[in-house]
């Protein structure tokens, strides 16, 4: 008797020590928005509405994916038309392209010399008329754009550990750029192993870790940024700030979410996006999960 108790005991150790499975949200067929709180579909046209109670909404891009843009342009219409002002701030700019991005908005410029004035194919790496959509549906419902990323010579100084060359504002980011959210590093190891950009004579290990840093220092600038921005510029409850970054700075609140989320106690929602056909989703990739073909 006391060997089968021995045996059952062991049994039920090993049970409870295996790793479990990842958490998946099983899709029904024709899914439009799957909203992650509530475990079910949405229509697509109910998305406005159910964003509506938070501050902050941080879109998740698809930066090559034109179709997506179109979808999402026709969301900041809508939460427009339903009474809202939208401040759009796009990890495209920095917060040094704000003059210009006024202009744009203003109707000082129009979009053909805005595009040749950012130098947007080149500086950006995609077609503007790709992105073109989101910018006008802000411009006409007479919203603000923003920029909110760093600027080259910064992820430069970043990546070299250059001090020398930074202001005491930026001396003081650096410092205080946190590398160690286990979680986040996790995510982002498939991504950092091939080294695509290493120094003369540089180890493996000290590449990835010098990208990694400038990764994290990427998600801390716009999540401080988009702090700052929520002070400035949500001074009515019809107001939105809605930010538009890659869906890695978004998905799992690991990126620039949870850097803003550092910095304000602003309510903020995530929305991100899948191509069709899906049968699953990670829980907690996002608030919300727009599908596109």
């Amino acid at each position: 008797m006391p060997y089968i108790l021995l045996l059952l005991i062991s049994f039920l150790f090993l049970g409870c020590t295996q790793t479990p499975k990842p958490l998946t949200h099983k899709l029904p067929n024709n899914c439009d928005v799957y909203a992650m709180k509530q475990g079910k579909c949405i229509k697509e046209k109910r998305l406005s509405s159910a964003l509506e109670a938070y501050d902050v909404i941080f879109l998740g891009d698809h930066h090559d994916a034109k179709v997506l843009h179109k979808k999402y342009a026709q969301l900041l219409s809508q939460i427009q038309k339903d009474g809202y002002r939208i401040h759009l701030a796009n990890e495209w700019f920095t917060p040094k392209d704000n003059g210009l991005l006024y202009q744009y908005t203003h109707h000082k410029i129009d979009d053909n010399n805005f595009s040749k004035m950012v130098d947007f194919n080149k500086t950006i790496g995609y077609e503007y008329e790709s992105f073109a959509p989101l910018y006008r549906a802000v411009r006409d419902g007479g919203g603000n754009l923003y920029g909110i990323n760093l600027t080259t010579d910064e992820r430069y100084n970043i990546s070299d550990d250059n001090v020398s060359a930074m202001r005491a504002d930026a001396l003081a980011f650096y410092y205080s750029l946190d590398t160690n959210v286990s979680a986040h590093r996790q995510l982002l190891d498939p991504f950092l192993q091939h080294c695509h950009a290493p120094k003369e004579g540089e180890r493996k290990e000290a590449c990835i870790e010098r990208i990694y840093k400038v990764q994290v220092a990427w998600d801390a600038k716009m999540g401080l940024e988009v702090a700052k921005l929520a002070k400035k510029v949500l001074w009515t409850p019809k107001d939105k700030l809605v930010v538009f970054i890659g869906a890695m700075h978004v998905e799992y609140g690991l990126g620039a979410t949870m850097r803003f989320a550092r910095h304000s106690n602003r309510s903020f929602v995530t929305l991100s996006a899948m191509q069709k056909p899906q049968t699953e989703l990670d829980h907690a990739m996002a608030d919300f999960v727009l599908f596109y073909k």
